[in-house]
């Protein structure tokens, strides 16, 4: 009787360190895949991005849109961005990608003082991104 029950925590304790194992192996798995995309999104938004067209859904694209569009710009360099639009200064952070859905990306841009905003971008093709300014306002965007 003793024998028995002497087995049954060992029992217990081999199938919580398998457990254990798996765990940690799945945690591992999780955020190597979210690395990977990390990395992977960092890499093909890379360079200097340059405004084309500025586009909206509502068709409201006034003149002057048009040529703010073709003076913006966004330029990844590391984990770095500087985003640069006609009347204000160029502004520079710190990004990350926090989601990367077949090109759909989400950011979060940590700027100078901390705070952060969010950016959503479209990588169309390796040359062609869109900027989602709004739910209906989008400036295409090519690589330089």
């Amino acid at each position: 009787m003793l024998g028995g029950m002497s087995r049954l925590p060992r029992a217990q304790t081999r199938a919580s360190r398998r457990a254990s194992a798996l765990v940690a192996f799945g945690w591992a798995l999780v955020l190597s895949g979210t690395l990977a995309c990390d990395r992977s999104s960092n890499g093909r938004l890379q360079g200097r991005w340059l405004g084309q067209r500025f586009e909206s859904l509502d068709g409201s694209v006034a003149a002057g849109r048009a040529g703010w569009a073709k003076g913006a710009s966004l330029t990844f360099s590391g984990s770095r961005i500087s985003v640069q639009v006609p009347g204000e200064a160029t502004r520079h952070g710190d990004y990350r990608v926090l989601s990367d859905r077949d090109g759909e990306l989400e950011l979060a841009i940590t700027g100078h003082d901390g705070h952060i905003d969010h950016a959503e971008l479209t990588l169309e093709t390796a040359e062609l991104l869109r900027w989602h300014l709004t739910p209906v306002h989008t400036l295409v965007m090519h690589h330089d």
